[in-house]
């Protein structure tokens, strides 16, 4: 009776551990997305359908960005997911904002007591500062020496 050894994903310092960081990031900011959008049918996002799929094929090259080095160990793979993903959250974040930049002019000039709009402006923000921190964390890795050896 022979055994296969199953090869584990071990994290490998702060490389990996930013991309996890950063692949939570955007998990989180991508629920709190949707929810935005759900919240009232009067401020839905742009594009809602296209902007998930980014967003969930951002996550996916976020992860594969994460957990390729110590599966495949091709520094191009690594770079295609952080680049990626990259692109893809900041192309999320821009649609997102661009949606939302009326609601915000309202909210702070001649609609302050719109309740519903304050709420789905908070978890706009939410998801902005998701994105913008899932971004650093990527940009931070991408450049830290551990990977360039991996």
């Amino acid at each position: 009776m022979t055994t296969t050894a199953v090869k584990t994903t071990e994290f490998k310092g702060k490389v990996q551990t930013l991309n996890v960081i950063a692949l939570l990031l955007g998990i989180v900011g991508l629920i709190l997305m949707v929810v935005s959008h759900n919240l009232s049918s009067a401020n839905p996002v742009n594009s809602i359908g296209t902007m998930t799929f980014l967003g969930v094929l951002g996550i996916l090259l976020n992860a594969l960005a994460a957990f390729a080095p110590a599966r495949i160990g091709n520094p191009y793979v690594t770079l295609v997911g952080f680049v990626g993903s990259i692109a893809l959250y900041t192309i999320v974040l821009g649609n997102l904002i661009n949606s939302r930049i009326l609601l915000i002019s309202a909210l702070f000039t001649w609609d302050p007591d719109n309740t519903l709009g304050f709420r789905v402006f908070y978890f706009t923000v939410a998801a902005a500062i998701c994105f913008v921190l899932a971004i650093i964390a990527l940009i931070v890795a991408s450049f830290r020496s551990d990977e360039k050896k991996a």
